[in-house]
């Protein structure tokens, strides 16, 4: 596989509703691949090897030589994921037996969760990587929302753009010794960092394998 530098940029159409996780281009290009391949992205007990992605993996098999999205927002919004029963279309719909449905638990208990979407400069998401780039462009042509409640149209991109990159001391997961990813904390040339607990390989939410790490 090539092991060329190049850029990532997604430009949005709107706001995006923030992922807990961050956006991982290795964990995104390994879902996408996953789904054109008509398979899970990756089985909870391990038996399925991972879906094969075009970026280079560490000498240590530890990471994937991308960062994750890096961008500036702009400006907050406050939102709400919104759920009621269908009462009118319930009452339509029932047989003689229907009496009445409770709403305050169960499956017919209605919510109002509050969200925050987030307005981006520039409209821009941007990521660093080793691998190649035609490929992984390819790919992400077929990505067409990011971050959270995609289902909903929140996050839609409308233009990927893969360019080739000078690299620097580093490249792609160091920028004078600070990571834009999380990295094992014996990274070679790490310098000032946060330390926190994350997971350094997709699936990002697996929990059960988090570790010290730099952020």
């Amino acid at each position: 596989m090539k092991r060329e530098p190049f850029r990532v940029t997604a430009k949005l159409r709107g706001p995006m509703a923030r992922p807990t996780h961050g956006i991982y281009l290795d964990s995104l290009l390994m879902a996408r691949v996953a789904v054109m391949e008509q398979r899970v992205p990756l089985d909870w007990d391990r038996d399925q090897p991972e879906p094969k992605i075009p970026i280079a993996k560490s000498g240590c098999g530890r990471i994937y030589l991308a960062t994750s999205g890096a961008f500036t927002i702009e400006e907050r919004e406050k939102s709400f994921t919104n759920k009621r029963f269908p009462m009118g279309e319930a009452q339509s719909m029932g047989a003689p037996s229907f009496k009445r449905v409770l709403v305050g638990g169960g499956l017919s208990k209605g919510f109002r969760i509050p969200r925050e979407l987030v307005h981006l400069h520039g409209d821009t998401i941007t990521w660093f990587a080793l691998g190649d780039a035609t490929e992984t462009e390819a790919i992400l042509s077929t990505v067409s929302n990011l971050g959270s409640r995609r289902g909903v149209g929140l996050g839609e991109v409308q233009e990927w753009r893969v360019e080739s990159e000078e690299p620097w001391e580093g490249f792609p997961v160091l920028r004078d010794g600070s990571p834009l990813r999380r990295l094992p904390l014996d990274w070679p040339g790490l310098g000032e960092h946060k330390l926190a607990r994350g997971v350094l390989s997709p699936p990002y939410w697996d929990r059960w394998r988090e570790e010290a790490c730099a952020c």
